[in-house]
C-alpha cells in the first residue's frame, strides 16, 4: 500500500478520502447546476465530475429549501471555491453565515462521478463558454477564421462538427481537449 494512503488511512479516513488526499486536494473552478438536481463540477485539474445532490434535499434538512429548483440553480463558488447556497439571496452571507449552506469540496470530489463527455456535452460546455467571456458568434468566427454561419450550426448541433471545427473553438475559447487511458 502506498505510505501516503496509509498515512491518512491512520487518520482515520475512509480509502477513498485518504486516497483522494494522498494525490493532492483540487479546487473547484467552475459549478453548474442541472435540471435534475446534479452538480456538473470542473476542477482545476481539468476534471468534469458530476455529483447528485438529490439525497440531501430532504424535509426537515439544512438543504431542504433546496427542492425548489429556483433556489438550487442560484449555486455558486464562494472566495475559498466552495460550492454554496444563500438560504435568501438578498442577505450577505459573509456577514450573516447562517445564511449560507455549503459542500466540501474534497467530499464533492471523492462522492461525484467523472464525466465522459459526449459531442452534446461538448458542445453545450464550449457554448457557454463563449456567452461567459461575452462573445457573439461573430466574435468567436473572428477569433476563429470560421464563418458566423458554421458556429451557427454548430451551437444548433445540426451536423455533426468536425474535429478540426471543435478543436479551432475551443482554442480560441482558451479550452483544450485531453484524451486519457481508461485505466
Amino acid at each position: 500500500m502506498d505510505k501516503k494512503i496509509k498515512y491518512y488511512l491512520d487518520r482515520g479516513m475512509d480509502y477513498d478520502m485518504a486516497k483522494y488526499f494522498a494525490t493532492g486536494e483540487r479546487t473547484i473552478i467552475e459549478v453548474i447546476p442541472n435540471d435534475d438536481y446534479t452538480l456538473t463540477l470542473r476542477f482545476d485539474n481539468g476534471e468534469i465530475r458530476k455529483y447528485d445532490c438529490n439525497h440531501l434535499i430532504e424535509k426537515g434538512t439544512v438543504f431542504e429549501f433546496l427542492s425548489d429548483y429556483n433556489n438550487f440553480k442560484r449555486v455558486y463558488l464562494d472566495e475559498s471555491n466552495t460550492v454554496s447556497w444563500d438560504k435568501d439571496p438578498n442577505i450577505d452571507s459573509n456577514l450573516n453565515w447562517s445564511n449560507k449552506v455549503d459542500l466540501s469540496s474534497d467530499t464533492l470530489y471523492v462522492k461525484s462521478i467523472p464525466q465522459d463527455l459526449g459531442i452534446n456535452e461538448i458542445i453545450d460546455y464550449l457554448i457557454r463558454k463563449r456567452q461567459d467571456e461575452g462573445l457573439t458568434q461573430q466574435d468567436l468566427s473572428n477569433k476563429t477564421g470560421l464563418t458566423q454561419s458554421v458556429i451557427a450550426r454548430f451551437e444548433t448541433k445540426k451536423v455533426i462538427p468536425r474535429m478540426d471545427t471543435i478543436l479551432k473553438i475551443a482554442n480560441a475559447l482558451n479550452c483544450k481537449l485531453k484524451i486519457v487511458d481508461n485505466k
